[in-house]
């Protein structure tokens, strides 16, 4: 068990990255919840992924598109820069998960199909 969880700890991420979350954040700023959205596009300079929709105070926060340099591509609900809500996730190789997220993860009930056809509907943790 102790080797499986240090190989997962090695596994570069390659989506929702923690550095892209940070990159838009002054943390100077004072967060105001009650701001008007402004939708606006935004390229990563960390990772060259491409994010179009709502912004509140420099956090991707309502409906929004983001799009990974190799094709994949998450569009959805977001709240203070983390996917969360309803969304459906296309991997860059065609697999599909639509459903709810929680903090850039698949979380609550969804739907993911493989290239194959195989598919898993149901629950999230």
């Amino acid at each position: 068990m102790v080797a499986i969880i240090k190989k997962a700890s090695r596994i570069k991420k390659k989506y929702f990255l923690e550095e892209e979350f940070k990159e838009t954040i002054d943390p100077n700023a004072i967060y105001n919840p009650m701001a008007k959205a402004v939708k606006k596009e935004y390229t990563f300079k960390c990772s060259g992924a491409r994010y179009i929709g709502d912004w509140v105070g420099g956090f991707r926060h309502g409906q929004g598109t983001m799009q990974w340099k190799d094709g994949a591509r998450y569009e959805g609900q977001w709240s203070l820069g983390r996917a969360t809500g309803n969304g459906v996730f296309t991997h860059a190789k065609g697999e599909i998960y639509d459903g709810q997220w929680r903090y850039d993860k698949a979380h609550g009930y969804g739907t993911y199909i493989h290239t194959n056809g195989a598919k898993y509907e149901g629950e999230w943790f």
